[in-house]
């Protein structure tokens, strides 16, 4: 045995998600290759489909599915007027009641669940020698999850190195470690440089100097909090880190699905956007347009797939151009299917107009953009500090629709500050786009941004998610929340988000926008969505899907009808049957990779 090679579970997959998380964990993967590099081992468990049979058991499902059927399909799915049958309108209200109550359960089996995993990863642990265990937090039961499995990891193996990582950590810092004792460390933003240095540590046999290693916070033992130093990777040893490095393994029970990382940091300063938190605010990493498509060329010939999404903060329009030009040089024109996100305004490329940019990533295989527009009026682009204007953005929109690229535009409704005819202001510049899908969805408020830290300044009240704290905070027994209260903290920590799903179907958000109750501005947003929908655009399909879809050989609205049922039941069977299904129309597409 080499003692000086140590080895790391790396765990993530876990809570519910949309047809689109059932994927391999493309930060996971890159951890495993950072600490391989430094001469570590280390192995991925991707809990996003093992786990759907006990997590949705089949009479719980039936009773959800026959919900769905009767009521939310007729209404929320095919857009039936309720008030031509009042019936169904009112069973539909009752149906959403009842599915509250089924969160409940669900919660509790939850709960047992991953009790189960954490003993079975414990036993783990024994039996492989494992020298630390690693969790990916996200939202709701990906977070649940990691605490329950850490907090058992914790008793059964008292000295055991526990990482936390994922967005959660950037976040939530400290009201982890006042959920939970468990972890040694949380891993802030990107976390191959820290990952490495606390295997390094291991080596002379147990985590010691946690003050000297970069991107994490940790505890001491009479209990502060300690954040250390944020550190980059230099851009050669990102570039390493983030190359494709897939294995036969990670598709196990998965969709053959394949990110490649393109870009890393956001120099932009959204006041929602938690990407600058994540991975950098101050440089933003761009991966050549070679290093890009051999990782395309790879990919396709070690596992014959052809569709790629890139991930990252954004693809800029020069970068985009220039993995054309390469794509096009190699005599690759449009061998290869990839989805990206863009801004209407970033790194310009050399193309004479944005038409021609569009016209040409189209012709070398770009299938669907991802736009955020979130407003349809530059006082209020300006108060979010997207540094874009709505007719840059709706120029490079109207270019991708031209060049037969499924074009998304996602919109924040509301937002603090909005002008009232916002939603018709967004109505019209979609008439004039027609993009395949515009999501609409409140501000999100999280910990750390600039509208979070700035809640009350911007528009936003913050209200106790607690109705008993709301009436204690109203008798004057409690103080004014605000978004560090620790009961806000907490709720927010697990709230359990499916974006693919209408906000009718969100938990409460625990604070008012202009003066808004969580239930005035859910509604406010599902009116426009229904606005949306009637001009024959979708609201809830992502790029994502779009990448899917093609794959799949089904149109955009049947791929979102499915998922829309898979997402509100987790039917174990049918998503199996997706996912099934969209691996066979993938291994028929490329049943020889391309070889170059």
């Amino acid at each position: 045995m080499n003692i000086l090679r140590k080895k790391i579970l790396l765990v993530g997959g876990l809570g519910h998600t949309d047809l689109s998380g059932k994927v391999p964990r493309p930060g996971l993967l890159m951890l495993r290759q950072a600490a391989r590099a430094a001469g570590h081992d280390a192995e991925i468990a991707n809990y996003s489909t093992s786990l759907m049979d006990e997590l949705y058991p089949p009479q719980v499902v039936e009773r959800i599915a026959t919900m769905y059927h009767r009521s939310i399909k007729p209404i929320v799915m095919d857009g039936q007027n309720p008030w031509l049958n009042p019936l169904k309108f009112f069973r539909l209200i009752s149906d959403l009641k009842s599915l509250k109550t089924i969160a409940r359960e669900l919660a509790s089996i939850e709960k047992t669940v991953y009790e189960r995993v954490g003993h079975e990863i414990s036993r783990q642990v024994t039996t492989e020698n494992l020298d630390a265990v690693g969790l990916s937090l996200y939202l709701g039961g990906s977070t649940i999850g990691s605490i329950i499995i850490a907090d058992i990891l914790r008793q059964d193996h008292p000295d055991l190195p526990i990482i936390f990582g994922g967005p959660q950590t950037t976040h939530f810092a400290e009201t982890i470690y006042q959920e939970t004792h468990a972890p040694t460390a949380l891993v802030l933003g990107e976390g191959e440089l820290a990952l490495v240095k606390i295997l390094n540590n291991l080596r002379k046999g147990t985590i010691a100097n946690l003050d000297q290693i970069p991107n994490i916070t940790y505890r001491t033992e009479d209990g502060k909090i300690i954040r250390t130093l944020r550190q980059r990777l230099p851009h050669q040893e990102w570039i390493k880190a983030s190359c494709a490095s897939y294995e036969e393994e990670d598709f196990s029970g998965v969709m053959r699905y394949a990110f490649i990382e393109t870009s890393r940091g956001c120099t932009y300063k959204c006041h929602f956007c938690t990407q600058p938190l994540l991975s950098g605010s101050e440089i933003r990493y761009l991966k050549p347009a070679k290093n890009i498509v051999d990782e395309m060329i790879t990919i396709n010939e070690q596992f014959g797939i052809d569709h790629f999404e890139f991930v990252g903060s954004s693809t800029p329009q020069s970068q985009a151009e220039e993995i054309a030009d390469e794509l096009i040089k190699r005599g690759l024109k449009n061998k290869f299917k990839w989805v990206l996100f863009m801004r209407a305004v970033d790194d310009r490329s050399n193309a004479p107009s944005t038409q021609v940019l569009m016209n040409k990533i189209a012709g070398a295989g770009a299938l669907s953009i991802f736009f955020g527009v979130e407003a349809a009026d530059n006082a209020t682009l300006k108060k979010m500090g997207k540094g874009s204007k709505i007719e840059t953005i709706r120029e490079a929109m109207k270019a991708s629709v031209a060049a037969g690229i499924q074009t998304i535009g996602s919109f924040i409704y509301p937002y603090p500050g909005m002008p009232a005819n916002e939603a018709d202001l967004i109505i019209n510049f979609l008439k004039e786009v027609m993009p395949l899908s515009a999501p609409a969805q409140a501000l999100g408020l999280l910990p750390g941004t600039y509208d979070a830290d700035n809640a009350e300044q911007i528009g936003c009240e913050i209200v106790y998610p607690d109705p008993a704290d709301r009436q204690a905070y109203l008798a004057g027994e409690k103080a004014k929340p605000t978004i560090t209260s620790p009961e806000i903290l907490r709720y927010l920590l697990t709230y359990p988000l499916i974006l693919s799903l209408p906000m009718k179907f969100w938990s409460e958000l625990p604070y008012k926008i202009n003066g808004l109750t969580y239930q005035q501005y859910i509604s406010a947003a599902n009116k426009l969505t229904n606005r949306i929908s009637r001009l024959g655009i979708l609201t809830g399909f992502s790029h994502s899907h779009a990448l899917i879809a093609d794959t799949m050989k089904v149109t955009p609205e049947e791929l979102s009808e499915r998922m829309f049922y898979c997402a509100l039941s987790g039917d174990p069977k049918e998503t199996r049957k997706q996912i099934n299904l969209f691996n066979v129309s993938s291994n028929h597409n490329c049943q020889q990779p391309h070889n170059i």
